[in-house]
C-alpha cells in the first residue's frame, strides 16, 4: 500500500517561492496608493473650514465666514447701516482655503509685520483667523504700511493672500451696496 503525502509537493514549492514576489508588489502597491490618497485628503478643504477676516485702519471692516455677516465699517454711527450678509460661494471658499493652505498659517507669529520698519499714514490693520476641525489660528498685522509690499517671499504670500480675501470682499455686489464711509482714511 502506498503512503498518501498531505504536505506540499516539489512543484507547488517551486511555484510559492515565485509568487512571494507579486504578492509582495500587490502589498507595497497597496501601502503607497493609500498614503498618496490620505495625503490629497488632508489637502481637501475640510467641511466646517470658516475664515474671519477684519482690515482697514482701524480694523474697521470685517468678514465672519461662519455666520456671513459682512461689517464694511464697524466704528460708524450707526453700524447696522453698514452691516449686510455674504455668502461666500464653496469655490470662492476653496480659492481662499487653497491660498491659505499654501500659506501655512503655522509659520507666522500671532502677531506680524510683513515688512518691519516701513510706515504709512494711513496704516492698515488686518486681523485674519482660520478655524477648522479642532483647529483655529489668528495672525494680527498692527498698523503696518498700507503698501502691500513685504521684505520676503512669506511676508509678499500672507499680504497677497489677504489683499485677495478683501478683494473678493469688496468687489461683492453686497458690499458695493453698502453706504459710503462716513470717515476718511477707512
Amino acid at each position: 500500500m502506498q503512503q498518501k503525502s498531505y504536505g506540499i509537493s516539489g512543484k507547488d514549492k517551486e511555484a510559492g517561492r515565485h509568487l512571494w514576489m507579486p504578492v509582495c508588489f500587490i502589498m507595497i502597491s497597496c501601502v503607497i496608493l493609500f498614503g498618496i490618497i490620505r495625503y490629497d485628503r488632508s489637502n481637501q478643504m475640510p467641511e466646517d473650514f470658516s475664515f474671519y477676516f477684519s482690515f482697514g485702519t482701524e480694523n474697521n471692516m470685517f468678514y465672519d465666514s461662519a455666520s456671513k455677516v459682512l461689517v464694511k465699517d464697524q466704528r460708524a454711527k450707526h453700524p447696522e447701516r453698514y452691516t449686510t450678509k455674504l455668502a461666500v460661494s464653496k469655490a470662492q471658499r476653496k480659492q481662499i482655503w487653497e491660498k491659505i493652505r499654501q500659506m501655512d498659517m503655522d509659520a507666522y507669529p500671532d502677531r506680524y509685520d510683513p515688512n518691519p520698519g516701513s510706515m504709512s499714514s494711513p496704516s492698515l490693520s488686518i486681523e485674519l483667523t482660520v478655524s477648522y476641525r479642532d483647529y483655529s489660528k489668528t495672525i494680527q498685522c498692527d498698523q503696518i504700511a498700507y503698501t502691500f509690499e513685504a521684505k520676503d517671499q512669506k511676508g509678499r504670500l500672507f499680504l497677497q493672500t489677504c489683499k485677495d480675501i478683501m478683494e473678493l470682499l469688496q468687489n461683492s455686489k453686497e458690499w458695493k451696496k453698502l453706504p459710503q464711509y462716513e470717515r476718511l482714511y477707512q
